[in-house]
C-alpha cells in the first residue's frame, strides 16, 4: 500500500486520519494524497427566472477555511517527513474522492457522527465512497481514543460473499502486517466459500490466519462480530460493504449501516 489517499476537511476526525495516514505511510514507506473538495455547488443560488450567483461571503468563509485546513494538515505529515502531495477538486465531495482515488491503495476517511455531540462533525460520505469506489476504505471512528494501527490483530468478516472476498483480497498488503488475523463468521459458514478457503488462500501470502466462529442471533450479527473482535484485542475489522441490489447500492445492508454506526473500531470497506 504505496499510496495512501487522505480527505483533509477540518472536522473533528481530521487529527485522527491524519495520523492514521502517517502510520500506514510509514510502515508501507509509500506516499499520502492529500485530497482537499471545495463544494462551490453548495455556494451558488438559483434566481426564479433561471440566473444563478455566487455566495461572495460564504465563498470567502469557504475559502479561507480550506487555506486553514490545509495549512494545519500540511504542518502535521512535514513534521514526520512523509512524502505528501496535494490534490484539489471543485464539486460533489463523494464523487470527487472516488474519482481520485483509482490510483491509490487506500482511502482514509471518518465514519458517522452523533452531530450534536462534535464542534465540526465530519462530512458523512464513508458509506457512499466505500460503495461506489474501487479502493478500500479505512473508516476511522471519531470517538476512539485509541489511533489505528496497522501492526494490531486483525479480524476479517467473511460469509463467503463476493464482497466479503473482495475485501479480503484487497487488504491482503495490510493483513500481511497485522500481528494476527482471525477469519470470523456469525452462526454459519458458508458450504461454497467457507472460512477454510479463506484461511487457505491468505497462507499463500504468508499471512496465517485462524478461524473464529461466533455465535449470535441473526437479529444481532453486527453486535456479535464486535464483541468477539474486542474480546479478541482487534485493531480493526475488514469486511464487505453490502448494499441491498444494483438499483439500490446506495442504501447499506443493514450489518455494514449498524457497524459504521455503532463498532468502536475501525472498519476496512471493500465493496
Amino acid at each position: 500500500m504505496k499510496t495512501i489517499l487522505l480527505h483533509v476537511y477540518g472536522d473533528d476526525g481530521q487529527a485522527s486520519r491524519v495520523r492514521a495516514a502517517v502510520k500506514l505511510a510509514r510502515a508501507f514507506e509509500g506516499t499520502i494524497q492529500c485530497v482537499q473538495v471545495s463544494p462551490l455547488n453548495s455556494y451558488v443560488v438559483t434566481e426564479p427566472f433561471g440566473g444563478m450567483y455566487m455566495v461572495g461571503q460564504l465563498f470567502d468563509a469557504l475559502e479561507r477555511q480550506s487555506r486553514e485546513d490545509k495549512a494545519a494538515v500540511d504542518v502535521q505529515i512535514s513534521a514526520t517527513g512523509i512524502a505528501h502531495e496535494w490534490i484539489g477538486f471543485d464539486g460533489g465531495v463523494s464523487q470527487s474522492i472516488i474519482s481520485g482515488s483509482r490510483l491509490s491503495d487506500l482511502i482514509v476517511m471518518s465514519r458517522i457522527a452523533d452531530k450534536e455531540s462534535h464542534r465540526r462533525p465530519p462530512i458523512p460520505i464513508a458509506s457512499d465512497v466505500a460503495l461506489h469506489a474501487r479502493t478500500p476504505v479505512l473508516c476511522l471512528p471519531v470517538d476512539s481514543a485509541a489511533s489505528f494501527d496497522p501492526a494490531a490483530p486483525a479480524v476479517i468478516a467473511w460469509n463467503g460473499s463476493p464482497e466479503a472476498a473482495n475485501a479480503l483480497r484487497a487488504t491482503v498488503p495490510l493483513l500481511a502486517v497485522a500481528s494476527s488475523v482471525a477469519i470470523a463468521t456469525v452462526n454459519s459458514d458458508d458450504d461454497e466459500f467457507p472460512a477454510a478457503r479463506a484461511i487457505a488462500y491468505l497462507a499463500l501470502h504468508g499471512i496465517s490466519a485462524n478461524h473464529d466462529s461466533i455465535e449470535g442471533s441473526d437479529s444481532s450479527v453486527a453486535d456479535s462480530l464486535t464483541k468477539s473482535a474486542l474480546s479478541l484485542g482487534a485493531g480493526y475489522i475488514v469486511m464487505g460493504a453490502y448494499g441491498h441490489s444494483r438499483l439500490r447500492e446506495a442504501v447499506l445492508g443493514g450489518v455494514t449501516r449498524s457497524m459504521l454506526e455503532h463498532c468502536p473500531l475501525p472498519l476496512v470497506l471493500t465493496h
